[in-house]
């Protein structure tokens, strides 16, 4: 029976080199999946939610600008305010066609549906209102100022209600625009921390596999050195063995 302490042993040995393999190969293949999922987070917001605010800061700067230019024409009778009125409209349209093109890869990642209806009824209402003001923007744009005299200030009073009606609906636009940029800027937050999270994640679980990984070779180690003195013991105890047999033949 004293062969079992050395097969035990064995045993023993066997599974913690198991437990090393399954440890060094979960080392291996677990980060490098977090890690997969941490670039593709960043990926997306690289490409999809940085280039989205960028459109919503456009449409900002452009519906700021042909106020700017309305005003001007009205105040100053200045005719390059024309010019840089279409300029601005030019650049709103192609940030709202871009921003289109995100709406559907936005929420690509698990979003409610609600938040996807939510971002199209907001699409949905401020485009034609955007086009609206740009029609009544156009009607006064395109007024030849001799028509008046040459007078800017009657072409003011002329068109006073039109632009309290205008406050109100670059009011209205602007609230709308603000609220995409709001929803993206969340959603921005939420992606960068759960980036962080992954991140955070990932490093805690290769120290933990890299702890076990070298728990389970000092175990194979000390199991090693075990087995060794085993045998050892088991081959002195043989070699007895057979000097006893010996000395007994001998006897006889």
């Amino acid at each position: 029976m004293s062969h079992l302490p050395g097969r035990g042993a064995a045993w023993a040995t066997g599974f913690a080199l198991l437990f090393l393999f399954v440890s060094l190969l979960t080392l291996v293949v677990l980060p490098v999946r977090l890690k997969n999922e941490v670039d593709a987070v960043h990926e997306w917001i690289q490409k999809v939610l940085e280039p989205a605010e960028s459109s919503v800061a456009r449409i900002q700067s452009a519906q700021g600008s042909q106020r700017e230019a309305v005003f001007s024409f009205l105040l100053l009778g200045d005719a390059q305010s024309r010019q840089r009125y279409r300029e601005a409209r030019a650049e709103e349209e192609a940030a709202l066609d871009q921003l289109g093109d995100f709406v559907d890869t936005l929420f690509v990642y698990s979003a409610s549906p609600d938040s996807l209806a939510w971002w199209r009824e907001t699409m949905a209402t401020l485009l034609p209102l955007s086009f609206s003001r740009h029609l009544s923007h156009e009607g006064i744009l395109n007024r030849d100022l001799s028509e008046v005299g040459g007078s800017v200030g009657n072409l003011a009073a002329e068109y006073r209600p039109l632009l309290v009606a205008e406050q109100e609906t670059y009011a209205r636009v602007s609230s709308l625009t603000q609220a995409l940029g709001d929803s993206l800027s969340v959603r921005t937050g939420l992606k960068e921390s759960e980036m962080t999270a992954k991140r955070v994640r990932q490093g805690e679980t290769t120290s933990i596999l890299v702890v076990l990984g070298l728990l389970a070779t000092a175990v194979v180690l000390v199991l090693a050195g075990r087995l060794r003195a085993l045998m050892k013991e088991l081959e002195i105890r043989r070699r007895e063995a057979l000097k006893a047999r010996r000395d007994a033949d001998a006897l006889l």
